[in-house]
């Protein structure tokens, strides 16, 4: 696994090998390919919903993404906070791409929910990224080895 000297690059996964990207190459990997962007930041609701406020975090990435992606092909973005609705649009159409948040109340979920998006659609890449991504080069290589289901890394603000 290489590293970059910004410890904020994101880490792509290529087979069993990571490697990190700059932001530039995720934007032009987005721009030549993806049509259909699902973001979710996901909360429990056993018992009432997860949370009455807006997943700002994932709308603020929709935010940018709308403003700066330049790409040749419509892009379709979504965003989740819900699990069920979540998994809904999985069936019903699977993204290209599926950005999870990574919180410590949320992570496991997110990390089921990359797990079935990548059942139901091979093809899809897996993003999560958020406060719960390590700090340290050794943590974020057990992270990342201990997450295949997940092709990039991004660490959020703490």
């Amino acid at each position: 696994m290489r590293y970059p000297e910004n410890r904020d690059a994101p880490l792509r996964r290529e087979g069993s090998v990571h490697t990190v990207v700059g932001s530039d190459d995720v934007s032009l990997a987005l721009q030549e390919e993806f049509v259909r962007v699902y973001l979710a930041d996901l909360g429990h609701n056993q018992l009432t919903f997860s949370s009455d406020i807006y997943p700002i975090s994932v709308a603020n990435c929709v935010s940018y993404a709308r403003e700066y992606l330049k790409s040749p092909a419509p892009v379709e973005f979504r965003i989740f906070r819900e699990p069920e609705d979540l998994k809904t649009a999985i069936d019903a159409a699977p993204p290209d791409l599926l950005g999870l948040s990574s919180f410590a109340w949320n992570h496991n979920l997110s990390a089921h929910f990359a797990r079935y998006a990548k059942r139901r659609a091979k093809g899809v890449i897996t993003l999560m990224g958020g406060p719960h991504y390590p700090l340290t080069l050794a943590e974020m290589a057990t992270w990342m080895t201990s997450l295949p289901e997940i092709d990039i890394a991004v660490r959020g603000p703490t």
